[in-house]
């Protein structure tokens, strides 16, 4: 089958291959982490800080979370948190350990569908390619790179089972299939990938080559069920339009280019007035990318496949249906989906060029060619590792490439406040609100800092703007509800707080604060009816009892007060 007589393949160029990711990796073991959802998703996750029970292994398992159903990450940072603690350094060594299985998985798959050349090489680039920098690097990123290296282990198993018969292997690429769909729902390609490589082989298609993959199909349903159920909320329109074809073709066709040269990496490519202009280019690029494959996929069933395999997989993550915030493209989604480049590719170099141009000269020219390549890819990794290096590294790196990423901006105030830096925290958010005036963030932001500095009055009025800009959002209006709290304004922090309620009935601060509102404005009874349920859903805090109590004694409710001092004493004696 091959027309390339295959390098003999040992252990030693394995080792080159790990030396070549550890290299190019090598920064990320120092990462921090990112004030870019894993924040919320990893250090504030309730489920990753959870003790090791059934319980909290079951609940893992049976929530989705931020529209996504991945347990498997979930799961394995909950083991990590007991076994560790939050240690950055811990997470990138496993996450990068993760990548490494997947491109022992990837040479695997190659070796048995192309033979040892095709799969070092493929291989190789595969793992140090710049694009792979943001799923390896972001720890948040373990849910790609866990479905990423068990989906390609399941189409490496699949084609083993083809060539060996075994169905040791059949089930074995069942059960890989199932651990990513785990991961990401997205592996429900799985078993029409396995068709693709059906048809590589030379079977042909009949009723029983869909039987033996009924298992792989009938799992294939239930993610696709899944992922559907969880996405529902979070499926967003640009322009309120059902489908975004044109960003959708842009990207489907921009990263065949950044694969082949990438340039301008940034971790944030948000769709706007600066880079809305681009996207118009889509459909001309799509017809180029695609034209240029169907050319190479009429003398090449490699390519034909690899084609496949990549439209199969990029076009759930391409923006056609947007989930999330509008970027044009985020690199995580190509994890999968760059295999099918890289086959085109293969395609290309062992069924058109060398049949036609096969000569040693020839050889020693692309092999001279391979290395440089190589090397440009390393430097570009390793360059990059730097910038997913820390939050100010990643965002200030956006906003260089794209000075009015509004989300690169929003990203790094945020952060700046997080960590007390309010100097750098003003600065951008004056930036953010001259650049974007309509945006609630920039006024959101404004408000934390004159807060910092005691000027209530002034962020209460940036609180309002920021309201009416984005409605009642959580953050936002507790904000105020705590701004006018301090402001004394009882009618106001009652009305601010009772809205959050609404949303959450059980929402411990502003019921709290709301209690001691009620009660400046003389709503006794309202305040004990909050009192009440305060010491039911927090029974041991004394300062929640210590304020029932004077709410108590303002209403001149005896009975009430000496029951709750017949406590407070309890607890205390106790």
């Amino acid at each position: 089958m091959n027309s390339i007589k295959d390098i003999p393949l040992n252990r030693k160029l394995l080792f080159v291959l790990v030396f070549f990711c550890l290299i190019c990796y090598f920064p990320a073991f120092n990462a921090s982490y990112l004030y870019f959802d894993e924040y919320i998703s990893v250090l504030r996750n309730p489920q990753i800080q959870a003790p090791l029970t059934f319980e909290a292994l079951k609940q893992i398992f049976t929530t989705f979370t931020e529209n996504q159903y991945t347990p498997l990450s979930i799961f394995s940072f909950w083991i990590e948190f007991n076994l560790f603690g939050y240690n950055s350094q811990i997470a990138h060594i496993i996450n990068f350990l993760i990548h490494l299985a997947g491109v022992f998985a990837l040479y695997y798959f190659i070796l048995e569908l192309l033979g040892n050349t095709a799969a070092f090489f493929i291989a190789t680039i595969w793992a140090i390619h710049p694009l792979q920098v943001e799923s390896v690097v972001w720890v948040l990123g373990r849910r790609t790179i866990l479905y990423g290296s068990l989906f390609i282990a399941s189409l490496a198993f699949y084609t083993k089972y083809l060539n060996t018969k075994s169905n040791t292997y059949k089930t074995l690429a069942i059960i890989t299939m199932i651990l990513s769909g785990l991961s990401k729902t997205l592996a429900f390609t799985a078993p029409i990938a396995w068709l693709g490589i059906d048809w590589i082989k030379g079977r042909t298609f009949s009723f029983k080559l869909i039987t033996e993959k009924i298992a792989g199909l009938f799992f294939a349903i239930i993610l696709a069920s899944v992922m559907l159920i969880a996405a529902n909320d979070g499926i967003t329109n640009s322009e309120d339009k059902p489908l975004n074809i044109k960003d959708a073709l842009f990207s489907m066709s921009y990263y065949p280019v950044l694969t082949i040269c990438p340039h301008k990496l940034s971790g944030t490519n948000e769709i706007n007035p600066a880079t809305q202009h681009i996207l118009d280019s889509g459909p001309v690029l799509f017809s180029i990318f695609l034209v240029l494959s169907l050319m190479i996929g009429v003398k090449s069933k490699i390519a034909v496949f690899g084609l496949l395999f990549y439209l199969l997989h990029i076009l759930p993550m391409s923006g056609l249906v947007r989930v999330g915030y509008p970027f044009y493209v985020s690199y995580h989604f190509c994890y999968v989906a760059q295999t099918g480049l890289f086959l085109i590719i293969a395609g290309l170099l062992r069924d058109i060029v060398y049949k036609r141009f096969c000569n040693i000269t020839l050889r020693k020219s692309l092999a001279t060619v391979c290395i440089i390549y190589l090397i440009f890819l390393g430097w570009q990794t390793i360059d990059f590792c730097i910038v997913w290096q820390n939050t100010e590294n990643l965002f200030c790196n956006s906003l260089k490439l794209d000075p009015v990423n509004r989300f690169a901006r929003n990203m790094l105030t945020k952060y700046c406040i997080a960590i007390g830096d309010y100097t750098k925290a003003e600065i951008h958010c004056n930036e953010l609100l001259r650049q974007h005036p309509d945006f609630f963030g920039g006024y959101y932001h404004k408000s934390a800092i004159m807060m910092k500095n005691h000027k209530f009055t002034e962020a209460c009025k940036l609180l309002d703007k920021a309201i009416e800009l984005a409605g009642y959002r959580v953050d936002v209006t507790y904000s105020r509800g705590f701004c006018r709290f301090l402001l004394k304004d009882w009618k106001g922090t009652e009305e601010d707080f009772s809205i959050l309620l609404e949303k959450d009935p059980e929402y411990i601060e502003p019921l709290h604060y709301r209690a001691i509102a009620r009660s400046e404005l003389g709503k006794y009874n309202e305040a004990d009816m909050d009192y009440k349920k305060l010491c039911r859903l927090v029974p041991d805090n004394l300062q929640y009892k210590q304020n029932w109590l004077k709410n108590s004694l303002k209403s001149l409710n005896l009975r009430q007060s000496l029951l709750i001092i017949f406590d407070i004493v309890g607890q205390l004696s106790n």
